[in-house]
């Protein structure tokens, strides 16, 4: 159950394949082709030309899969496609770095990134991040550091210099030969209020659809949530909470029309996908990176707990990638259960079962939660759930697995895993993961955490925050606030603040 770019979908979808991860921010080695060779009379670079790759930076992939390219032709009119694969940054500018190089003195040294993406529902998604210190335009819109998600036949011209046209491979996954003739439609559009909302689908829920939009005003795309009106009470929950926040790590909410019976939600538009499909691709993240996006979603958690506010939902489909590279930034998003006050006890067990604490389990599975010391009915602390999820989280991005979510474990564990499920075949598929679940809430309740096997012994300082935070008791588990301040973080906060910067700048 995953979404693409702006807002995660609530109905399961399959993981993509998985591919390696780009390990750093460097460029696909196969970028250009040339349909006229340019002679070189030195070993320079020339404008428009293919930089050459090292070999050491040639990548081990499951495969190079060229999803679109853009035509262009340098200030000799020699015509050039710089090619867009699948799983690879390719880079436009001045220095010799890049894929693609124009020496022109008004382009920038990396003037914009290409890159393209799965998304969790299996679709190709082309974007272009904008580097430059003078902007590019985009259908004549100008965009200055931010990214924008490509269609095809749209236009990139950087001022003064060079112009590219976007072709995009309406077949790109699975199709032996790319570029079939006939050109892949570009969405149609309509007019909301201010906002345009295209027909290119984001991520879709049980009563929501995410498209991607355009803010005319400010001249730049945003992500369209679109909620039946019947949804009201809960949608202007989530738009008064979110209206509220303004953080780099939180989704960020624009703007809001009713269009009965609609309701349009104008959010900030993430371009790199969610945490999970982030993780899928790469089997488990490195600790490093793992660390700074822990940290950044340890930022983003205590400004909504110091305005007492908890998402109670949080887990890498609900966590966004801003723009797709080697460590990013991330948001967190979908605040469809968020509560403010979040202080005071909440009764009801809502969020995602798999990520949720004992305390909120306990109703899923027909057990009530202990009464208090009085016999009262006790709820539990929202805060104490995020922290539970934060946990369940890095667990998830160090591994590459769930901690109760796997088939592994002690003999105790997956002979209990037998006894809970019956045979597939006697099952249908809702029957199959009710059965599934109950075995996850069980699990969850038995408190039990494998961190014996790889890759944990090699990584004793995030063993320990993740047990931590993984405390059964919510009155014993450490809070955000403290996990901050927890040796793992504290040891590289330096380069953590340095890093963080570079990417929120």
């Amino acid at each position: 159950m995953t979404s693409f770019a702006s807002f995660p979908s609530l109905t399961p979808t399959p993981a993509p394949r998985s591919r390696k991860r780009i390990l750093d921010e460097s460029c696909s080695p196969v970028a250009v082709w040339t349909h006229k060779r340019v002679k070189s009379k030195s070993s320079a670079v020339l404008a428009g030309a293919l930089s050459p790759v090292s070999a050491a930076r040639t990548y081990a992939t499951t495969g190079q899969e060229l999803v679109a390219r853009l035509t262009t032709s340098d200030e000799w009119d020699v015509s050039h496609d710089v090619q867009v694969v699948l799983g690879h940054p390719t880079t436009v500018g001045r220095g010799k770095q890049c894929n693609y190089v124009i020496t022109s003195l008004v382009v920038s040294n990396v003037h914009f990134r290409l890159y393209a993406v799965v998304s969790s529902e299996g679709d190709t998604i082309v974007s272009c991040e904008d580097l430059s210190s003078n902007g590019l335009l985009w259908n004549n819109h100008k965009i200055r550091r931010t990214a924008i998600i490509l269609h095809h036949g749209d236009i990139l011209q950087i001022p003064g210099s060079q112009t590219f046209h976007v072709q995009m491979d309406k077949h790109a996954r699975g199709k032996a030969m790319p570029f079939d003739p006939t050109p892949p439609q570009r969405p149609r559009e309509r007019t909301v209020g201010g906002y345009v909302i295209t027909s290119h689908t984001l991520g879709s829920g049980h009563f929501a659809k995410v498209h991607l939009g355009f803010d005319s005003a400010r001249q730049r795309q945003v992500a369209c949530k679109t909620i039946k009106v019947s949804k009201v009470a809960e949608v202007m929950k989530e738009v008064k909470i979110l209206s509220s926040l303004n953080h780099p790590n939180i989704n960020r909410v624009l703007g809001y029309t009713e269009e009965s019976p609609w309701m349009h939600i104008f959010l900030e538009l993430s371009t790199g996908g969610d945490l999970f499909t982030y993780i899928t691709s790469q089997t488990m993240l490195k600790e490093g990176e793992a660390k700074f996006l822990g940290y950044q979603l340890m930022l983003g958690l205590i400004y909504m707990h110091n305005l007492n506010v908890s998402h109670r939902d949080l887990k890498p489909e609900n966590i966004l990638i801003c723009a797709p590279r080697a460590y990013p930034r991330v948001q967190i998003a979908d605040f469809g259960l968020a509560r403010d006050r979040s202080h005071e006890p909440a009764f009801s067990a809502v969020g995602t079962m798999a990520y949720l604490p004992p305390e909120a389990v306990v109703g899923l599975v027909g057990r009530p939660y202990p009464p208090g010391p009085n016999g009262e009915r006790r709820g539990y602390d929202g805060k104490k759930v995020d922290c539970w999820s934060l946990g369940v989280t890095l667990y998830t991005m160090l591994s590459g697995t769930h901690p109760f979510d796997n088939a592994g474990g002690s003999s105790q564990r997956t002979a209990h895993q037998g006894a809970s499920q019956p045979s597939p075949a006697n099952l249908s598929q809702r029957q199959q993961s009710e059965a599934e679940a109950f075995v996850v809430c069980n699990r969850i309740l038995e408190g039990w955490v494998e961190m014996s096997c790889h890759p944990w012994p090699s990584m004793p300082g995030a063993r320990s925050i993740v047990h931590k935070l993984l405390v059964y008791e919510p009155h014993k588990r450490m809070s955000i606030a403290d996990a901050m301040l927890d040796d793992w973080i504290q040891t590289d906060i330096i380069q953590l603040e340095r890093k963080y910067k570079e990417v929120t700048k």
